[in-house]
């Protein structure tokens, strides 16, 4: 019951919403993250630790850049995620994030210059 107590905590602070939606598509660096959705990198960090403590992330280093993979494995809650992904261009910061995600190596190049 926990599990799925911290899935609704997670998903009922906006930024971590915003997070969880995008890594459902596809894993990201923080630097990645805040090139998509235009929000401090501090701010994406916290987040994200927050989710990764909530056992909703794992991570894995490649080079000098942490990469966040989302991690849901219960049924329960990866339903609900699937529910959210179905319906996300009704909302208009998921939208947005999801217009922003270009093609990865791009996107990578082109904002890794400004963290590194």
């Amino acid at each position: 019951m926990e599990r799925l107590l911290d899935f609704f905590k997670a998903c009922s602070d906006a930024i971590r919403l915003r997070l969880l939606v995008l890594l459902a598509q596809k894993d990201f660096c923080v630097c990645e993250l805040v090139a998509v959705t235009g929000l401090s990198q501090p701010k994406i960090s916290k987040h994200l630790a927050t989710l990764k403590s909530m056992g909703l992330l794992t991570t894995r280093k490649e080079e000098r850049y942490t990469y966040y993979t989302l991690a849901i494995t219960d049924a329960i809650q990866r339903a609900l995620l699937d529910d959210i992904l179905k319906n996300y261009t009704a909302y208009e910061p998921l939208k947005r994030d999801a217009e922003r995600i270009t093609d990865g190596e791009t996107l990578r190049m082109r904002y890794r210059n400004q963290y590194t």
